[in-house]
């Protein structure tokens, strides 16, 4: 009996370390490759590193490394920053502050919705804790219960059947700085 437990123990500990060794090349191959940046999700309060309410250079500072250009649009009282990755970001001429973003296409939520979302799926993600009002439109505003900051909302703007990315602090039908 002993000897047949000596070999089911050796044979055991064999097939652990030819397991262990194999695992092992696969852990360091794994450990050395680049992590892919995870892609920014909407909250009410921002999109990525921008939140609103930050100044137009904190604004700058947070998209470091982030394509972005800035422009002016006449006659509205705002600067934009704004690039593919970093949607549109309104900043009010007379707080300097930003007062929105329009988020790019395939932006979600923190919730997991967003742009191709229904409806439905957002209502179902929010409207445990949330205000939904329905926009101009057919489209969605959903604003945090208790919230007695302006720019604390989300707006969804319909778009092919379904709804479009998020707008952060921002309405939707608002094509201008107010």
């Amino acid at each position: 009996m002993s000897v047949l437990r000596l070999l089911a123990v050796a044979l055991t500990a064999v097939a652990l370390v030819a397991g262990c060794s194999s695992d092992s090349s696969d852990a360091s191959s794994s450990a050395t490759s680049t992590p892919v940046p995870a892609k920014p999700v909407a909250t009410v309060l921002g999109f990525g590193p921008v939140t609103v309410g930050m100044t137009l250079d904190e604004a700058t500072a947070a998209l470091a490394g982030i394509p972005v250009e800035q422009s002016h649009p006449a006659p509205y009282p705002c600067t934009t920053l704004f690039g593919p990755a970093a949607g549109r970001i309104y900043v009010a001429d007379e707080s300097g502050r930003v007062i929105g973003i329009a988020t790019p296409d395939g932006t979600l939520t923190d919730r997991g919705v967003g742009d191709g979302s229904t409806a439905d799926q957002v209502r179902a993600a929010y409207s445990r804790d949330h205000t939904i009002e329905v926009g101009r439109f057919d489209g969605l505003v959903v604003k945090p219960n208790g919230s007695t900051n302006p720019l604390e909302f989300l707006s969804f703007a319909p778009k092919d059947g379904k709804l479009g990315p998020p707008y952060v602090g921002r309405y939707y039908w608002d094509d201008d700085c107010p």
